[in-house]
């Protein structure tokens, strides 16, 4: 580094702090003794007492809340919950065709053969109508 001294560090190193004040040294010596008296030490203690109780009611007040419970006026009606309904044995599932059609298709074939007879209606016959069926009978 340079031995010369630029302003600012010239300026910096004449500066030199102020000796304490015989008042301040006092004060410094009194609390680093520790020498309080009781009557400095009584208003801390009640007010740090005061906070305590005051934290330890919110606490309780906070735990409590959660177990009373809480009464409202409302009118309007709670709602029903939905009721589970069990499906309906006689009629395959969904998940009955799947099971069936992964297995074999002869397993699927008498599921629906199954179904088929437990329904009671003999045989529906289903056919496609062309366009010119609807225009004949008169439908716009």
């Amino acid at each position: 580094m340079n031995d010369d001294l630029d302003p600012l560090e010239q300026e910096l190193a004449g500066l030199k702090p102020r000796e304490p004040s015989p008042e301040l040294r006092r004060r410094t010596h009194q609390q680093l003794s520790g020498s309080d008296s009781v009557g400095d030490r009584l208003p801390r203690a009640i007010a740090l007492f005061i906070a305590g109780a005051v934290t330890a009611l919110v606490i309780l007040m906070l735990i409590l809340q959660d177990a009373v419970p809480l009464v409202t006026t409302s009118r309007r009606v709670p709602p029903v919950p939905p009721t589970m309904t069990m499906p309906d044995e006689s009629q395959p599932t969904l998940q009955a065709y799947r099971r069936a059609m992964s297995h074999s298709p002869e397993e699927f074939d008498a599921l629906l053969d199954k179904q088929g007879a437990s329904s009671g209606v003999g045989s529906t016959s289903f056919h496609a109508f062309s366009r010119t069926e609807f225009a004949s009978s008169g439908e716009p």
